[in-house]
């Protein structure tokens, strides 16, 4: 109530624009959560500010997410009304966060204050006033806080700006900012801590720490690791067996490397720093407002999770309430801060480093070990990484601000302000299921050029990696921030498909594969192991010499992943007036442009991306990847001075005008789902790539198309929480959608679609019941979730920011 008294006054009817220099935040519209919440955010933080036009509540919030491995959310509204979670809801990787103001403590961070999980023997730690969700930006998650006389932020920063590949590294920035409400002087003493859960695969595996002294931190900074005492390399399980088809599944978390906790000094003192148990070290700032002054713990190697009173056990709740107090070996500190006794004085602040080191052990590919790209960039490995990192902390965090400002203003000028709204939950998303890494050439793989790869983790499915369509919703997102990631995308299967990889008929799997079809393969393995391990399927993923083939697809979807290659690899090219790719792998896409033209106009049985509910023939959505990526060809052909550019032209404009007759007599005036499936309808997402490149192949198609979705009167496609994915949606009890597609659909259909369909998913996002990082795969009808987690499908909401930055077309035909 002192907080609503300092702020509420100053509003100006039912819009409140608060000016600071170069930037304005303006709260039109807002609901009352939000406009206390941005104005706290204002008076703590002295600087630029961008906040979303929305405030919405995520159902799992983003903290440090940096790829499949090294990603943590929090699946909670609150802070304190839960642990730190991995994207996979599969492993707790705790981080907990007290503060004491005036010397009685409170929790921002962890259910310190419940029962079960139970994180302190014999103590509970009340939460600390939330002030309504979350903001969740590009690059930042804060928290917002008041009570005791002080309002209080908690941020959470990943420095990853698209456009500079540099800046992908596994690191993030914390801080807890303060100051005092009623102008009255304050104490406050904050504290963090990182558990060892988060540096191994399993509860149970055993772990040891240690300081880490630097030459170049700054004064007084200090440095954690926490990590496996006996790491498992980067690998799997078991090796592969292609005459079985078992074996070969990686581990779902690292189990290498070390976690890493920088603690910064503040203004007036350095921070105090303490290793081993949770419990005693949260204890010992409740009672005395430090961590403690003993000596670390050289009790070690002890397990990841020790349950109290057990001698085993995992960390864990058991059914009716009970459960053990949990007891984590930790990385903690704690600092000591003084606030201004004014309102408007500069808040104090609290800084730390969340920073981990695989070793430069990311991902494997053919038995390769390839470290991240950023490696290749940064001097000093990781030691200096840290050093910049902590040396740069107030100018990373700026540029954090800057970017967030920035493209939250762009996407709310482009869409509206629930689309910037959820362009901003899936930015870091996006990046976090890919890994960059550097392939330094031949080593071990014939004829390949030094270069930045990307690995996808198709998370919530298969795991699979090397993927072509588990990214190929978020085509368009590397296109329009960093066109490069789609080449880096597809190196690593081009590669394959190229047979580099083949060593002889008497090496070892996989060196003795190669790839006889005249498609693109799926997948190459189960991330982080590029090494062609995968699942039975109806025909084989490549062939021994003398046609001794393994069967095993890697779940074949010839045209989609052929058609995909040719659209985003010519796409990449254009954008970026960098061809090297495309020459290096001609051949390839050569292959590939011959085989749509035998094949796209009636696709035959088969599965692609939209087949949510199995295979099919005579896809008309399918026919219209293939399509254009014959089309797509044939610019390449012109770009690179050949002169087999006006052949495929000449197919491709062809093929689109049977494709109209073979697909007409679909519901309100649309194309049919599948060819002579008379009245049905489905979402021709792809066809945002006639708009991409501006070939104008499908306008009409496209027109009549996007009345299906504008018809105000539509309901067996717009639903309360999203749009059907095409006719069987309905019928099916799943009612299932797929937002990252829907995202393609809306951009093409230009303003008034993109607001429709963003509305529809900011109501999924606060509806949804279930926990799980942003899925693109749910009811649109009851806000479920169908399956699948923070996957780069939703980097479908760029498809807006391309088209709105290219209108015409990224290579326009002339009409």
């Amino acid at each position: 109530s002192t907080f609503r008294a300092v702020l509420v006054p100053q509003m100006e009817g039912s819009c409140y624009t608060c000016g600071n220099r170069r930037s304005v935040i303006s709260m039109c519209h807002w609901n009352h959560w939000s406009i206390v919440t941005a104005l706290a955010l204002l008076l703590v933080r002295r600087q630029e500010i961008a906040v979303t036009a929305a405030q919405i509540r995520v159902p799992a919030t983003p903290l440090w997410v940096h790829s499949p491995y090294v990603n943590w959310l929090l699946p909670a509204d609150n802070a304190t009304d839960d642990w730190v979670w991995h994207v996979r809801n599969d492993k707790v990787g705790s981080m907990t966060a007290l503060v004491r103001i005036n010397g009685v403590a409170f929790s921002i961070l962890g259910p310190l204050h419940k029962e079960c999980p139970q994180g302190i023997s014999n103590l509970r730690v009340p939460p600390l006033a939330q002030l309504g969700p979350p903001l969740v930006l590009p690059t930042r998650t804060v928290y917002m806080y008041a009570g005791g006389g002080a309002q209080l932020n908690l941020t959470f920063a990943s420095p990853k700006f698209a456009a500079d590949l540099s800046s992908y590294a596994p690191v993030a920035l914390v801080e807890v900012s303060a100051a005092s409400i009623d102008a009255k002087p304050m104490r406050l003493e904050v504290f963090f801590e990182v558990a060892g859960q988060i540096a191994v695969d399993a509860d149970d595996h055993l772990v040891n720490w240690s300081t880490v002294a630097l030459p170049d931190m700054p004064s007084g900074a200090e440095v954690m690791r926490i990590g496996a005492a006996s790491p498992i390399p980067l690998g799997v399980y078991s090796p592969f067996d292609p005459a079985t088809l078992s074996g070969g599944q990686p581990y779902e978390h690292l189990d290498w490397g070390a976690a890493h906790l920088v603690a910064l000094p503040t203004q007036s003192a350095p921070p105090r720093i303490w290793m081993g148990s949770s419990n005693i070290a949260r204890a010992s700032f409740a009672q005395t407002g430090e961590v403690p002054t003993t000596p670390h713990e050289s009790v070690m190697p002890v397990p990841a999770c020790r349950p109290v009173g057990q001698k085993a056990g995992i960390c864990r709740c058991v059914p009716g309430g009970r459960g053990a107090a949990n007891d984590w070996p930790s990385l903690t500190v704690s600092w000591s801060l003084l606030a201004g006794g004014h309102p408007q004085a500069a808040p104090v602040t609290a800084s730390a480093i969340l920073a981990f080191d695989d070793s430069s052990k990311s991902v494997k590919f053919f038995g390769v070990d390839l470290g991240e790209y950023w490696r290749t960039t940064s001097s000093g490995g990781f030691d200096g990484l840290l050093a910049r990192t902590a040396q740069n902390f107030t100018s990373l965090m700026q540029q954090c601000i800057g970017f967030d400002q920035a493209l939250v203003e762009t996407m709310t000028a482009v869409g509206g302000p629930s689309y910037a709204a959820i362009g901003a939950v899936s930015y870091r998303q996006v990046l976090g299921d890919n890994s960059l890494v550097w392939w330094p050439g031949s080593d071990g793989v014939a004829g390949t050029n030094p270069a930045p790869w990307m690995f996808v983790k198709g998370l919530g499915s298969s795991g699979d990696t090397g993927t072509i369509d588990d990214n190929y919703p978020a085509a368009l997102f590397y296109l329009y921030f960093q066109p490069d990631l789609l080449n880096a995308l597809l190196r690593p299967v081009n590669t394959f498909m190229a047979n580099h990889t083949y060593q002889g008929p008497h090496s070892g799997w996989p060196h003795n594969m190669t790839w006889p079809f005249n498609y693109s393969i799926h997948y190459l393995g189960q991330y982080p192991v590029a090494d062609l391990q995968c699942w039975p399927n109806v025909e084989p993923i490549g062939c021994l010499e003398h046609g001794n083939c393994v069967v095993q697809a890697c779940e074949g979807m010839p045209l989609e992943m052929t058609a995909d290659q040719l659209q985003m690899s010519t796409a990449a090219a254009i954008v970026s007036q960098d061809f090297s790719t495309v020459e290096e792998f001609w051949p390839i896409f050569a292959m590939y442009a011959e085989y749509l033209v035998e094949n796209t106009l009636d696709p035959t049985w088969q599965l692609c991306s939209d087949d949510f509910l199995g295979p099919s023939a005579h896809n008309a959505n399918l026919a219209v990847k293939g399509i254009l990526g014959i089309a797509a060809f044939a610019t390449l052909c012109d770009h690179t001075h050949r002169d087999c550019g006006g052949r495929f032209r000449s197919i491709a404009q062809s093929y689109a005008a049977r494709w109209v007759t073979l697909a007409q007599g679909g519901a309100s005036g649309s194309s049919v789902r599948e060819y002579n499936v008379t009245g049905s309808w489905s979402q021709k997402y792809n066809l945002v790539w006639d708009r991409v490149f501006g070939f104008g192949l499908f306008d009409a198609a496209i027109e009549r198309e996007c009345t299906l979705y504008l018809e105000s009167n539509t309901t067996s496609v717009r639903r309360e929480f999203g749009w059907y994915l095409d006719d069987r949606s309905a019928g099916d009890k799943r009612h299932l959608t797929n937002a990252g597609w829907a995202e393609w659909t809306a951009a093409m259909c230009g303003q008034p679609a993109v607001e429709d369909l963003y509305d529809r998913i900011v109501r999924f996002l606060e509806g949804t019941p279930d926990r799980w990082a942003f899925t693109d795969y749910y009811n649109a009808d009851t806000a479920d979730r169908i399956a699948f987690e923070g996957r780069a499908q939703m980097g479908g909401f760029a498809a807006s920011l391309l088209l709105h930055k290219y209108p015409a077309g990224i290579a326009p035909w002339p009409k």
